[in-house]
């Protein structure tokens, strides 16, 4: 293999041909099977590439037109940067970016997979994923999102923690933040992308509607880890924002439902909504309006003993628990073959202390599992209630 090593302190590419395995014709730069080094210096192409060798990056690369790389990319410390004002294609062959800069007015589409290793940076253009998904690998950094330069199509994120997802759809920028993504042993490894619209989608029994103008779904690539996370999800002014208080994240496991409420601890409406309990992997969510005789009443449906933030350590109920009388509250968890592992008759203890794992009848730790829930009681006006589902222990 022929090497060529750029180390001047600028080497621009416009109009010659380096080498007898390389052509630059009508602007395109083609590396049939060579091996290019670039160490330190700026190397910039008015045009496009073509590699069916191998580019080691240690400096900068920048280029104007598309990028098509049927061989090997080695990302080293370098930074790929889009500069084009006009549509860019990227076609990377699953390798990996160091650093990614997205600038220029053109937007980029990139064409499969590529992980970015260390930064993403937006300017003013989009990236659209078209048949894959852009990594942000738990080493890297995400800079300057925008309402004009953001993602357009599947977006992961690899680790724990709050993990912010600048994702959009149609020339609407509809970021979401998964605000503490919990899992296992494997960093979880999870994919939001955002929709519209939202067709055929159907409200449970707690709520009065749901959007059927976008929603979100959310993917888990890899060893499954992910256990959930409360996730804020934005509100534009085209949703149904006439009552405010009445507005939650509602959740499916199919994208035209049925939704469910997962309640919500904050809003502000234009703006977003905070989700009280959790999304689990393979869900769809999207904004809903919860039934004007509903209560804002929520319980998590995820507990982990072992959790770093104390709000995922016990099933706790929240909402306007005013409006629950104390007299009649029963609540019960049950086990798998329909033991009551836990009940309490206190609506005080439940709103301070809850359920922390424990196995009343054993005094032990629950196991790792799916359980479910009954909570039955009755409104201050007098209207009896029950509310069913599960909860997942995981730690």
């Amino acid at each position: 293999m022929r090497q060529f090593h750029l180390t001047q302190k600028r080497l621009s590419l416009i109009a010659i041909a380096i080498g007898c395995a390389f052509s630059l014709r009508a602007q395109t730069l083609v590396n049939q099977g060579q091996g290019i080094y670039v160490n330190g210096v700026d190397f910039s192409i008015v045009g496009s590439i073509t590699n069916s060798g191998t580019i080691t990056n240690n400096g900068i690369i920048t280029i104007s037109g598309n990028w098509t790389n049927t061989n090997t990319y080695n990302f080293g410390t370098g930074t790929f940067v889009l500069n084009g004002n006009v549509p860019q294609f990227i076609a990377h062959n699953g390798n990996s970016f160091y650093n990614l800069s997205l600038l220029g007015n053109g937007n980029k589409t990139l064409q499969g997979d590529a992980d970015i290793i260390n930064d993403l940076k937006f300017g003013s253009s989009l990236l659209t994923t078209q048949g894959g998904a852009i990594t942000i690998r738990q080493t890297a950094t995400i800079t300057s999102p925008s309402p004009t330069s953001y993602v357009d199509g599947l977006l992961f994120q690899e680790g724990t923690g709050k993990k912010f997802f600048p994702i959009g759809k149609n020339n609407n920028y509809l970021p979401v933040t998964l605000e503490n993504v919990s899992g296992g042993a494997t960093p979880p490894l999870v994919g939001v992308e955002a929709f519209e619209p939202n067709p055929g989608a159907t409200a449970g029994v707690d709520l009065a509607s749901v959007s059927i103008i976008r929603y979100w779904s959310l993917t888990e690539r890899g060893t499954p880890s992910f256990a959930g996370s409360p996730v804020t999800m934005p509100l534009l002014p085209d949703e149904d924002l006439s009552s405010p208080n009445d507005i939650v994240v509602a959740a499916a496991l199919a994208q035209t439902g049925p939704y469910v409420s997962l309640g919500q601890v904050s809003v502000t409406a234009p703006g977003s909504v905070t989700s009280s309990s959790s999304l689990l992997p393979g869900s769809f969510f999207a904004a809903g309006i919860l039934k004007t005789d509903a209560p804002l009443i929520f319980l998590p449906n995820v507990l982990s003993p072992t959790a770093t933030d104390d709000r995922d350590k016990s099933i706790r109920i929240y909402g306007t628990t005013t409006l629950i009388s104390p007299s009649e509250f029963d609540f019960k968890i049950f086990g798998k073959w329909g033991n009551v592992v836990f009940q309490s008759s206190s609506l005080t203890d439940m709103e301070t202390i809850g359920w922390i794992g424990v196995d009343s009848g054993s005094g032990n730790l629950a196991t790792n599992g799916v359980y479910t829930f009954s909570l039955r009681g009755k409104y201050t006006n007098g209207k009896r209630f029950e509310k069913n589902g599960n909860i997942t222990m995981v730690r």
